[in-house]
């Protein structure tokens, strides 16, 4: 009967410990490659399954309902909460950020550090300055310029696709 596994030999010349230890030093990256693949395909399903790289069709989406909203004449402070709500969801889907959480002005520390270029920063902050004024002063602001806020933010959107694409993406 063997009663003491540590003696014995796989391999003339070899003990159980150095078989164990040769096992496990090609069992583990195996392991970790196989994981690592697992995640991929993870990453993979919840991309197409969620839809999360298309958050610019569904601000494009956005923008053809605000301007309806600007042809029928609609209230101003409801535009500007929609405007407000879409831009935070677009941005908070495009740098992985929750933006619906924070400041407005933490919200413009964070694209500089992403260094996001200053003309398309500045509208999103413009924008999201003036929903904030709409939403707690209330006071109206002039509804003439509802189009040209909506169409400024369009460019900027679009801008901010552009840089996004580029090769100093830093999100």
């Amino acid at each position: 009967k063997i009663k003491n596994i540590e003696g014995v030999l796989f391999i003339p010349g070899t003990s159980t410990y150095l078989f164990l230890f040769i096992l496990v030093l090609f069992l583990i990256p195996y392991l970790i490659i196989k994981l690592l693949k697992l995640l991929n395909r993870l990453l993979i399903y919840l991309i197409v399954k969620h839809g999360l790289r298309k958050p610019y069709k569904v601000l494009q989406r956005q923008f053809v309902i605000l301007s309806k909203y600007v042809r029928e004449g609609g209230d101003q402070s409801a535009f500007y909460n929609l405007i407000n709500s879409s831009l935070r969801v677009y941005l908070s889907k495009k740098t992985g950020f929750d933006f619906n959480a924070i400041t407005t002005t933490e919200i413009s520390v964070i694209l500089q550090d992403l260094k996001v270029p200053y003309e398309i920063r500045s509208i999103f902050i413009n924008t999201l300055r003036l929903s904030d004024f709409s939403k707690f002063s209330g006071v109206d602001l002039v509804f003439d310029s509802l189009s040209f806020v909506l169409e400024d933010l369009r460019t900027a959107a679009s801008n901010f696709e552009e840089f996004n694409r580029g090769a100093n993406v830093n999100i």
